[in-house]
């Protein structure tokens, strides 16, 4: 052996690094200077051994990089399979939160198109066209999981990275469609009934009273018999309030554009959920 062991270390434990390899050429050149192997049959032995060496690197870098490739494999179909998990828990809320939406937007218009002659139940529609509020924060915790680990470049297929950033900017929009409505209530609604302390009082008893929304669920209560003899009377007087037309046309508006923002988020995941299936079964 030209580089017996006392002269080129052997690696430490089971691994062979290319390190060790590198060492190992230059100390078999090393070694052939000293000893001025120079003759035909140790210059064929020294470069079949150098060939060896080299073609054990190379072996060694594709294994390296197979098992590397192959546990990146491992994780990505983990991650996608996480993905699908929170998209269809995503779109099942989704559904929901969208027959919600529908449930008060439609309580808005019917309230704005009431008049003063016709105000039966009028306090559960008013507790659901002015007060009521459904949001939902939709996350998907596996792609944030993603971003957060700077492992997102472990989904190879450009196409699904691509759709998780719609879907990221789309649930932008449906976060600010529901602060758009928070911030109606407070600069809009909350003045307006604050300015008549009594009628909201009233409309929100009778709401919780009948209803198991959120404001029956906050405790919001008056005696049954305030009630029943105060509703319709000052269901009248908010009906003829000449600012509650323009409120319940901005409750519909930005209620509508929650409605199409979620619309919106239900395609881009259902579109997202097809392209990682196929993904699954491609792997």
């Amino acid at each position: 052996m030209l580089c017996p062991g006392d002269i080129c270390p052997r690696p430490v434990g089971d691994r062979v690094t290319q390190a060790h390899y590198t060492d190992r050429i230059a100390c078999l050149f090393g070694h052939m200077t000293k000893k001025k192997l120079v003759s035909g049959p140790a210059v064929v032995r020294a470069a079949g051994e150098l060939i060896v060496i080299v073609v054990g690197v190379l072996i060694a870098l594709w294994a390296d990089q197979w098992w590397a490739d192959l546990q990146d494999q491992r994780t990505e179909k983990t991650y996608l399979a996480a993905l699908t998990e929170d998209i269809d828990v995503t779109l099942t809320s989704l559904q929901r939160n969208l027959n919600s939406l529908s449930r008060l937007r439609d309580a808005a218009s019917t309230a704005l198109s009431r008049d003063s002659q016709h105000h039966d139940k009028d306090a559960t529609l008013f507790g659901l066209a002015l007060f009521e509020i459904d949001f939902v924060d939709h996350r998907l915790s596996s792609y944030q999981d993603l971003k957060n680990t700077g492992r997102l470049a472990l989904i190879r297929d450009k196409r699904i990275r691509d759709g998780l950033a719609d879907v990221e900017r789309m649930l932008e929009q449906v976060r600010a469609a529901q602060s758009d409505l928070i911030g109606l209530h407070h600069t809009v609604i909350d003045p307006f009934l604050a300015r008549q302390p009594e009628l909201g009082q009233i409309v929100m008893a009778g709401y919780a009273a009948t209803d198991t929304g959120t404001l029956g669920q906050a405790g919001f209560a008056l005696p049954n018999d305030l009630i029943e003899t105060a509703t319709a009377f000052d269901a009248e007087r908010l009906l003829s309030s000449p600012e509650l037309p323009g409120i319940l046309a901005l409750r519909v508006v930005l209620l509508s554009e929650m409605m199409e923002s979620n619309v919106k988020l239900t395609q881009l995941l259902e579109s997202l959920r097809s392209q990682i299936e196929a993904g699954l079964v491609n792997q």
